[in-house]
């Protein structure tokens, strides 16, 4: 093998979060240094209307190239679209860190219901599908 492996217990070590260790946390958020500060840009939000389009265009591109797995027409396309949008809206309203929305959000919702389609013999017995 090469490097160096170790492992130690959340239990050993000191460094916590509360009472959470951080090595059981996914990621530390590092404060950005003062000399970085002026190069920090807010890029704002897109408009809904954008939003939709691309909403819309990122659901369409999924299902064209999924080799015909789940068929592509303009009803299905439109209502994936309404309802990420719709999830979208819903979470933007909550007042906590989950109303942090991003295209991302889209992509990953796409990918979750191929993935669910994919498992659907194994999810669902014969009898139960059409």
């Amino acid at each position: 093998t090469c490097g160096l492996c170790f492992f130690t217990k959340s239990t050993d070590t000191t460094d916590r979060l509360n009472n959470i260790p951080l090595r059981e946390l996914v990621y530390r958020v590092i404060e950005l240094p003062a000399s970085m500060r002026p190069l920090v840009w807010d890029f704002g939000q897109l408009s809904n209307d954008i939003e939709k389009t691309y909403t819309r265009e990122i659901v369409a591109k999924h299902l064209h190239t999924q080799g015909g797995l789940i068929p592509a027409n303009d009803g299905l396309i439109n209502a994936i679209s309404k309802v990420l949008g719709s999830a979208q809206s819903y979470m933007r309203k909550r007042n906590d860190e989950c109303s942090f929305v991003s295209l991302r959000d889209v992509e990953r919702a796409m990918r979750a219901l191929f993935w669910f389609h994919r498992m659907l013999e194994y999810l669902l017995p014969n009898s139960l599908r059409a």
